[in-house]
């Protein structure tokens, strides 16, 4: 079984509509067999995209950094992309420039309202 958000789910029910009681979505149009591996349609859909130099694999690299970037815990994209060592897991997480700063950006907001006021020496003495 793999897990699949509700875009996803919504976007294979359009796909699967009027076609009536198939077994398989994916299907050779000529032979109605059903489409195994993708990865040559894979090469075929970049070429005509004009994109070059990814790989089909790549897509587990973006898979695992969206969902770090959504904050998803390690162990839960481990889980997802079936490892069993969380080192491989971190090999697919990218951490991007946006996603370090925010994440020490919220430092920001711990130190406001979670750390107490330490009132300067000279305000003390004042006082």
């Amino acid at each position: 079984m793999i897990p699949m958000n509700s875009v996803v789910r919504a976007e294979l029910l359009k796909l699967a509509e009027g076609r009536g009681d198939l077994e398989y979505i994916f299907t050779y149009p000529e032979t109605g067999k059903p489409i195994k591996s993708v990865k040559r349609s894979f090469a075929k859909a970049c070429e005509r995209a004009k994109i070059v130099g990814l790989r089909f694999y790549d897509l587990r690299h973006t898979f695992g950094t969206r969902l770090a970037e959504a904050g998803e815990s390690i162990h839960r994209i481990a889980e997802l992309m079936d490892h069993t060592d969380i080192q491989m897991t971190m090999r697919y997480v990218h951490a991007v420039a946006a996603g370090k700063h925010a994440a020490v950006e919220r430092l920001v907001g711990y130190r406001e309202n979670i750390c107490p006021k330490i009132v300067p020496k000279a305000k003390e003495q004042a006082s």
